[in-house]
């Protein structure tokens, strides 16, 4: 363990560079009707998105760069251009969040849906005028203020939200985001304000009623990032006005804030488990988690970049900017336990091997039918991986269409298809979830009948990892009973972004850093490779492979215990 100072002259230099851009094009960049249409006519996200984030990107960049020098005129001139055509965006929400109707057209209250980027937008544009509002035309201050009262401020106060019910990052993104611009723009209306902040409780209520006492974030690390992110914002902004912590003494907090250090699996990965992405973390929000909940905190070694977010939220880059600091650099070592989650993390330096494997259940925010599954390789590569979050589509959080994804159903992890069955997903949950730890390695297991189905014909399944230490191997052991005692079929399933090479009796995935090989008896199971593609969550199509076991034998009982190691090419 080491207290590093970090660095902000890389983020500097990246806002002086995309500042000196945008200057020198001297053009807002457009929002057209095509992104509107292309989501209502099929499900594209992704044509009107490029073009809200670019907008964001330069507003942000702007702001940043007054910040550093907020007597450059020409930037202050280019930012109230780029701030007067936010304020004529039809909506601050996104295509995707809208009501729509059969005649192919939004509703009429589009411009005053609250939604999570509306309500981003208010706090932008409000933290700036706050902070550079002696810099700015009074035009363009009060058009931003006024825009800001119609279409999120005045909406929030008529009526009750449906957000402000959901437990996950909705309610916490959005009533930050609120109380923020409340703290900005109504310190001459304290009582309103103080009714503003005193309803967002309902929320932050909400929020932290999807973590248990063990403080996993279920939506994964990106999520932790985006609600626990900014309900710190918040907070902080609140206690800097009010000089009480009241929103930072909850005892819940230290254990969320340590959730990026305990699933930390090399120096810039994290347990991809459900919609999570592979993101950097915010600087500024892991200097704050450090500093205010002396909490261990991932590998820093530089202020975040610019470009980590491609969403360019000032909530993050400001903070980034502002509150990067010295922090100790250490990296989770050995095996930590999420015993509500049901997750475990195994993180081996000296042996440099990684593995993670869940329980939990398939009725989770951004859900994955993947109880059972698991992940193993190195610090630097996971051979046998989870894809994580696909692309944002309408398709996507259909619940008729979510389970066709790869990413999302159990197909695209590895866990058994039985009886031409997969996971399905709903309240159906691993069960006599049981993990004992020794001086000789450890052992996670749980039951998995629950979370297949009738259809399957299961009347039990076990599933048990096993780490010996002095081996340095994993040994995987699935015990399957049925309730008919022929014609039972089990395919084992295995994923990962590397062709995997099969061999007599065993299998081994070659990445770049590292081998993973699975030892298996081939007179019991037969090997074949089936080559998928999926979506990643940029749209992007990518290649993964299915190894798939399948048992040479039908049987009424089925078992098996297959061999994993680790070794470095």
């Amino acid at each position: 363990m080491m207290m590093k100072n970090i660095n902000t002259m890389n983020l500097i230099e990246e806002i002086k560079k995309d500042t000196e851009e945008i200057i020198e094009k001297n053009q807002v960049a457009p929002i057209t009707v095509e992104g509107y249409q292309a989501y209502i006519e099929n499900g594209n996200r992704l044509q009107f998105e490029r073009q809200y984030f670019e907008r964001r990107r330069q507003l942000v960049t702007l702001g940043l760069a007054l910040l550093l020098d907020d007597n450059n005129l020409s930037n202050i001139r280019m930012l109230e251009k780029i701030m007067w055509e936010v304020c004529n965006e039809y909506t601050w929400a996104l295509p995707a969040h809208l009501d729509y109707g059969g005649e192919a057209a939004y509703d009429r209250d589009s411009p005053y849906m609250v939604d999570l980027f509306s309500a981003e937008t208010a706090q932008t544009l409000s933290e700036l005028v706050e902070i550079h509002g002696n810099s700015f035309s009074q035009i363009v201050k009060s058009r931003v203020e006024s825009e800001i009262e119609r279409r999120v401020l005045k909406p929030f106060e008529r009526k009750e939200w449906e957000w402000e019910h959901l437990e996950n990052n909705w309610s916490a993104v959005i009533a930050s985001c609120i109380g923020m611009t409340a703290l900005s723009m109504l310190k001459s209306q304290q009582e309103r304000q103080e009714k503003i902040i005193k309803r967002l409780s309902i929320s932050f209520d909400s929020y932290f009623r999807s973590f248990e006492n063990d403080g996993v974030c279920e939506e994964g690390i990106g999520y932790w990032i985006y609600g626990f992110g900014y309900y710190c914002y918040f907070a902080e902004k609140y206690q800097q006005n009010y000089q009480s912590d009241q929103f930072l003494s909850e005892p819940l907090l230290k254990k969320i804030a340590a959730f990026p250090f305990y699933t930390q699996i090399g120096n810039r990965s994290f347990v991809p488990f459900s919609d999570a992405e592979n993101p950097e973390l915010p600087s500024g929000l892991i200097s704050f988690c450090h500093r205010y909940f002396q909490v261990p905190v991932p590998f820093l070694d530089q202020a975040t970049s610019l470009h980590f977010d491609h969403c360019y939220r000032w909530a993050h880059l400001s903070r980034n900017l502002l509150w990067t600091g010295t922090v100790e650099n250490e990296q989770a070592e050995g095996v930590h336990y999420f015993s509500d989650a049901e997750w475990l993390v195994a993180n081996f330096k000296e042996e440099k091997v990684v593995f993670a494997a869940k329980g939990g259940s398939n009725n989770e925010s951004h859900n994955h039918n993947d109880v059972g599954h698991f992940i193993f390789g190195s610090q630097e590569e996971l051979l046998l991986t989870d894809l994580g979050a696909g692309e944002y589509t309408r398709g996507y959080f259909l619940e008729e269409t979510r389970y066709s994804i790869l990413n999302n159903r159990s197909l695209g992890h590895s866990v058994p298809i039985i009886n031409g069955c997969e996971q399905i997903a709903g309240d159906h949950q691993a069960e006599k979830v049981e993990f004992t730890e020794s001086a000789d390695g450890f052992r996670f297991s749980m039951n998995l009948e629950g979370v297949y189905g009738k259809e399957s014909q299961i009347t039990d399944y076990h599933r048990k990892w096993q780490w010996v230490k002095d081996e340095k191997m994993l040994f995987l052991q699935d015990e399957i009973h049925f309730n008919r005692n022929m014609n039972n079929k089990v395919l084992q399933n295995f994923i990962s972004h590397y062709q995997p090479l099969i061999q007599e009796n065993k299998i081994s995935w070659k990445g770049e850093k590292c081998q993973v090989d699975l030892f298996f008896s081939d007179k019991l199971d037969e090997a074949r490779t089936i080559r998928e593609e999926y979506r990643t969550h940029q749209g992007d199509i990518r290649e993964v492979y299915r190894l798939v076991l399948s048992a040479k034998k039908l049987t009424n009982n089925y078992k098996r215990k297959y061999k994993l190691q680790v070794k470095e090419n």
